[in-house]
């Protein structure tokens, strides 16, 4: 901050005074969306770039881990203007994980990566979609393996560092600090989903996003970090790209070809099993926390 002549009390800058007149609930949606897109755009400049020119070489794996890492930094308090440092390290939330509560933490992103993969496959037994609408890569592109493989999982990264920078970062942070962890996560979660809603996957997708969204937030709460669920969003990108686009793998059968069978009640009570563990262990990691600061 400046300071005002003959006088040590620092003056906030104008553009702070303007932004902070804007309601939290209008204000951090668009800061997190803003903070999101950025990335993802700069990925995208680079991506299209190597397909254009080196299509053989993936230059743009590198490159880009070289852009995220700064715009990461930045994002986390480095960098000009000094005068917004700390909002930025505190709205970004990249904290390290007390090691209290790490083991509580690795288990519930497990069983919850586990539970959101369990409604993705549950949620295409109830709602038929064509083979087209799981395809997530362009299509047209004639790319050696080497180069899509690694394209791909850097398009994951990207994924899990900005989205979870932007939405569980300066999306959730601030309007948990004025509105409370529930409206908070709502609102993340609502934001999240409809960032990833389209009218070939309609509901189908949209409800178990928003399901998943919900512990997503949560567990970023209770940690008080984005660290878990930035891994966790890069494992599951992984995963989905690499089973639907890559290895081309079976979509399981519509309920209304095969009735309710073994194999759909099997998978919807495995998924209410890790629900309520990873509710409870959410629970856990969020008491302990209180506990620490009390």
């Amino acid at each position: 901050m400046t300071e005002q002549p003959g006088s040590s009390t620092p003056i906030e800058p104008a553009f702070l005074r303007f932004t902070g007149k804007i309601p939290v609930l209008l204000r951090a949606p668009m800061v997190g969306f803003f903070v999101m897109t950025v990335g993802v755009f700069a990925w995208q400049i680079l991506a299209r770039a190597n397909v254009e020119t080196s299509p053989s070489i993936p230059w743009s794996t590198p490159a880009t881990a070289i852009v995220l890492w700064f715009y990461f930094q930045y994002l986390n308090g480095k960098g000009w203007p000094k005068v917004t440092s700390s909002a930025r390290r505190i709205s970004l939330r990249a904290n390290r994980v007390d090691t209290r509560v790490l083991p509580m933490v690795v288990a519930a992103s497990l069983i919850g990566l586990a539970f959101t993969i369990s409604l993705h496959f549950l949620s295409l037994r109830i709602v038929e979609l064509p083979p087209e609408a799981l395809v997530f890569t362009p299509q047209g592109l004639n790319l050696p393996w080497w180069t899509l493989w690694i394209s791909l999982i850097m398009a994951s990264v990207v994924a899990g560092v900005c989205e979870e920078a932007g939405i569980r970062g300066y999306l959730q942070t601030p309007i948990e600090q004025k509105h409370g962890v529930v409206v908070a996560v709502l609102v993340s979660a609502a934001v999240f989903t409809a960032m990833h809603f389209n009218r070939e996957l309609g509901i189908a997708l949209a409800l178990p996003i928003f399901i998943s969204a919900l512990w997503y937030g949560a567990l970023t709460s209770a940690a008080n970090s984005i660290v878990p669920m930035i891994f966790i969003h890069i494992a599951l990108d992984i995963f989905l790209i690499g089973y639907h686009d890559l290895l081309k793998g079976p979509i399981p059968k519509h309920i209304g070809q095969t009735g309710i069978d073994l194999m759909f009640v099997v998978n919807a009570g495995g998924a209410a099993i890790l629900g309520i563990l990873l509710i409870n262990l959410i629970n856990r990691i969020l008491k302990e926390n209180r506990k620490s600061l009390a």
